[in-house]
């Protein structure tokens, strides 16, 4: 049974500081070398069929108040899937 809920065509955005971001605007664009990349290249592995786009808006040094002010261009107008 495949129970993995994330379908070709969807996109995921990630946003947060630095663990987020773990160098993605400099040395390892576009998802850095954290987190964001590891679900990405595992998910691709897995389901090399799926064509999902990753999009990583992490900021390091980022608070939550930098979160809230950049909700609406880092993650609305991208317009993730499931986010209405």
């Amino acid at each position: 049974m495949n129970d993995f809920k994330i379908q070709s065509g969807q996109k995921i955005v990630l946003i947060g500081d630095s663990i987020t971001e773990w160098r993605r605007r400099d040395q390892f664009p576009p998802f850095g070398n954290g987190y964001v990349s590891m679900a990405a290249n595992l998910v691709t592995a897995k389901y090399p069929n799926r064509k999902i786009e990753w999009v990583n808006k992490g900021i390091g040094g980022d608070v939550i108040q930098g979160l809230a002010e950049r909700w609406t261009r880092d993650i609305l107008e991208e317009r993730p899937t499931g986010y209405q």
